[in-house]
């Protein structure tokens, strides 16, 4: 099980990689709704997320721990991936 949560928890950090890593990247917050550049708080809140999953093992109760809330941002897209996963190989959550 600690390896499952570990693997999942490597496959969000990397769900966020492109909204890091390019800088002109859009987002779709909600369903059919235009895609917008994210702000500089936007960016913010993803490095946030994305450190608190790094954090991930060394919460107490590890594996038996929640994910950290996705950043209201990227829930959307990223959702989808977590749903897509999960739906793959019968996942965590």
């Amino acid at each position: 099980y600690t390896q499952a949560v570990k693997s999942e928890r490597n496959a969000r950090i990397a769900d966020t990689d492109s909204y890091i890593q390019l800088t002109d990247v859009t987002v779709q917050s909600v369903a059919k709704a235009k895609r917008a550049a994210l702000t500089d708080e936007q960016k913010e809140a993803i490095k946030e997320y994305r450190q608190a999953l790094r954090d991930l093992p060394e919460k107490s109760g590890f594996p038996f721990v929640s994910f950290p809330e996705l950043p209201e941002c990227i829930a959307y897209e990223c959702q989808q991936k977590i749903d897509s996963r999960n739906q793959q190989n019968g996942g965590l959550q």
